[in-house]
C-alpha cells in the first residue's frame, strides 16, 4: 500500500513535470519562429500567435467588408496559409521532442532488461520518461473526437483534407510507446504500474489545470 501511494504521488508529479516540459518546448519553439504565446486557461494549454500576421490581419479587417467575403481575399488566405504552417512547425517540434525522450526511457528501460538487472525504484524514472508522449497521444485524441480542441487542429484543416492523419499516427505512435513500456516493466509490477499510474495521472492531470499551469504559465 505504502509504495502504491509513493508510486502514485510520483506519477502525478511526472504529470505535471511532463506537461511544463512540453509547454517550455512549445514555448521556445514558438519564439524561434518569431510568434508569441499565451495560456489559455480553458484548454489549459499555451496557444501560439504571430504579432505580425495580427497586425495584416487588423489592417484587412478595417476595410469594413463582411468576414464571410474577406477570408477569401487573397490576402486573408495568404495570411492564414502562412500563420498555419508557422504552427505546424511549431507543433512538430513538441511532438518530436517529446518523442525523443519517450524514445530514450524506453532504451534505458530495454537496457536494464537486456543486463537482466533487478528494476529497481530508480527504473521508475525511465518509465515516466517513456510516457511523455502520451500527453501528445491524449491531445490527438482529444482532436480526433473535437473535444477540448486547440490551433493545432484549425491549422491541419486549412492545410490539407487529411485532417486527422496526423492525429492518427500520433496516436498510434503513443499506443506503441505504452504498449512498449508495459512489456519492459516486469510482469510483478505491472498492476502497481497501471493503479498508480491511473490515479496519478489524474490527480496530476487536476493540479496541472486548476493550479500549476496558471501559476507559471
Amino acid at each position: 500500500m505504502k509504495n502504491a501511494i509513493i508510486l502514485t504521488i510520483l506519477f502525478a508529479v511526472a504529470t505535471i513535470l511532463g506537461a511544463c516540459f512540453g509547454e517550455v518546448i512549445f514555448k521556445t519553439a514558438s519564439h524561434t519562429f518569431g510568434n508569441e504565446v499565451r495560456y489559455d486557461r480553458g484548454r489549459a494549454r499555451l496557444e501560439t500567435y504571430n504579432l505580425e500576421i495580427d497586425a495584416e490581419r487588423n489592417k484587412l479587417y478595417q476595410q469594413n467588408q463582411p468576414f464571410s467575403e474577406l477570408r477569401e481575399t487573397p490576402e486573408w488566405k495568404e495570411l492564414e496559409l502562412k500563420n498555419n504552417k508557422i504552427s505546424i512547425k511549431i507543433y512538430s517540434i513538441t511532438k518530436l521532442s517529446m518523442l525523443v525522450i519517450s524514445v530514450f526511457g524506453l532504451v534505458m528501460l530495454n537496457q536494464r532488461r537486456k543486463n537482466n538487472n533487478e528494476f529497481e525504484p530508480k527504473h521508475w524514472l525511465f518509465v515516466f520518461l517513456s510516457l511523455f508522449f502520451m500527453r501528445e497521444s491524449i491531445i490527438a485524441l482529444l482532436n480526433t473526437l473535437n473535444i477540448w480542441t486547440c490551433s493545432e487542429l484549425h491549422a491541419w484543416i486549412h492545410l490539407t483534407k487529411y485532417v486527422f492523419r496526423p492525429q492518427y499516427v500520433i496516436m498510434a505512435l503513443g499506443a506503441l510507446i505504452f504498449i512498449a513500456t508495459v512489456a519492459l516493466i516486469p510482469k510483478n509490477k505491472r498492476i502497481l504500474f497501471f493503479i498508480s499510474g491511473f490515479f496519478g495521472s489524474v490527480i496530476g492531470f487536476y493540479f496541472w489545470i486548476f493550479w500549476v499551469g496558471r501559476i507559471l504559465f
